[in-house]
């Protein structure tokens, strides 16, 4: 049993690889050549960060939600990740497929004690974005809300800072 099955395996993997290398032969002579799209869009795009900052002033920031988006296309986001709190430093959530696109609305709470809570400017998470080197892309945020350790709102500004990724 476990040598018919070792056979049909690899017989798939020979057919596999079979397929594969007649779908990635020559062009025949004189054939014109045409850039993959992705591959092209690539070469003509740079990758970049956006660090979003809330500063929630002497209020220790338990919670926060901000909507981040480019106001005139040539920006695809590509990814977050957290922020450099300690309370913060895992990604927060957000929905991978409303962010496919140029828009990103993020969410963290931080479970820990009041004392823990970040107070002042602190950064919350890094998107990564790939721009358009065609386009211009106008990056704009808004925080939505901004929570204490009881869950009440309080007064919050929101800032941000480009980086091109290295």
């Amino acid at each position: 049993m476990k040598r018919a099955l070792l056979v049909i395996t690899l017989g798939l993997l020979a057919a596999a690889t079979m397929s594969r290398a007649l779908a990635v032969a020559e062009p025949p002579s004189g054939a014109a050549v045409v850039a993959d799209p992705p591959q092209a869009a690539a070469a003509r795009s740079t990758f970049g960060y956006v660090d979003l900052f809330v500063d929630a002033g002497d209020a220790p920031l338990a919670a926060y939600q901000i909507d981040f988006h480019s106001t005139t296309g040539g920006l695809r986001i590509v990814g977050v990740e957290g922020g450099e709190h300690a309370l913060y430093r895992d990604a927060p959530y957000y929905d991978p497929r409303a962010m496919q696109g140029d828009r990103v609305i993020i969410a963290a709470y931080a479970a820990g004690p009041r004392e823990a809570l970040p107070v002042g400017p602190v950064r919350v998470a890094r998107v990564h974005v790939m721009y358009s080197s065609d386009a211009d892309a106008t990056l704009h945020a808004t925080l939505d809300a901004a929570a204490n350790f009881e869950g009440d709102a309080i007064d919050a500004t929101i800032a941000w800072r480009k980086g091109q990724a290295q």
